[in-house]
């Protein structure tokens, strides 16, 4: 184990410190520390030169994109929310089954619920026998159809009409949109599976097989991608949101920081202590 005078002396020698150590930590590892630390100290310079009014003005501006993409968000959710509403007054009247069959495909079908609703549906403010007097009118009518492939459009077309007649005057303004909106749960089921597989694979990889690490990583980062890919819209503008919010946060403490540490030159000073060790160890490593 060398201490740092002969450390020193071998360097002052015009020897190389390279196979040394100081203090029990090789020199090739002292070296790198101080490249490290100089690359601090750029950073430290780029800091400095940067303008805090600039950098407040950025984060201000990532924290209103941040409001404006929940909000887009919340519209989203609300959207989703008719629209599940939608679909659940029409399963209390109709549902449509398939089961597997030969080898022409499978069969389906479509079931009438004569039976009377037991409760409302979450979201829907009205009285219990209002509901269920329109399930009973709407059963009514579908024995005009009787097995018609028309029968389930009818009943989707009159929960619409109910759900018009109810909602609160915001939903019903976007109960036109919510109409339209699909919904994708079986989407991100099937991409949280991937996902779990994938990391099963990856814990199987690096016990058994390391070189099959790097491709179960892959695997991993697709199923991610494909993960965030099926996530509904709402979810993806919320995760948009919390990202923006959270790097305008970060540029607006910066933006104070320099602003209280520029009259006192605190990013120089400490880009020249970085600078000035930095230097020393780098050098007496080589």
């Amino acid at each position: 184990m060398s201490d740092l005078a002969t450390v020193l002396s071998t360097w002052l020698d015009g020897q190389s410190t390279t196979g040394m150590d100081l203090y029990g930590i090789r020199m090739l590892a002292v070296g790198r520390f101080g490249k490290g630390l100089l690359f601090l100290a750029g950073l430290s310079v780029g800091l400095d030169l940067l303008d805090p009014d600039g950098v407040k003005r950025r984060g201000e501006a990532n924290q209103e994109r941040a409001e404006r993409t929940l909000t887009r968000s919340r519209h989203k959710r609300d959207v989703a929310r008719l629209s599940a509403l939608h679909d659940t007054v029409t399963e209390d009247m109709v549902t449509v089954w398939s089961v597997p069959g030969d080898i022409n495909g499978p069969i389906s079908g479509l079931s009438v619920h004569t039976t009377p609703p037991g409760r409302v549906p979450e979201g829907l403010d009205v009285a219990l026998d209002v509901y269920r007097s329109f399930h009973r009118a709407v059963i009514d009518e579908l024995r005009a159809y009787a097995g018609d492939e028309n029968e389930y459009t009818h009943a989707k077309r009159r929960a619409a009409e109910f759900l018009s007649s109810h909602l609160s005057g915001p939903d019903r303004a976007l109960f036109t949109e919510a109409e339209r909106a699909g919904r994708n749960d079986g989407c991100v089921l099937v991409a949280l599976a991937g996902a779990v597989i994938a990391l099963v694979f990856v814990v199987v990889a690096l016990k058994t097989s390391p070189a099959a690490v790097p491709w179960a990583f892959m695997v991993m980062i697709a199923e991610i991608v494909l993960l965030l890919v099926a996530l509904s819209t709402a979810s993806r503008l919320r995760v948009a949101a919390a990202w923006r919010w959270l790097l305008g946060r970060a540029l607006r403490r910066l933006a104070a920081t320099l602003r209280s540490a520029r009259p006192f030159h605190g990013f120089r000073k400490a880009a020249f202590a970085l600078f000035f060790v930095g230097s020393i160890l780098d050098m007496l490593a080589s």
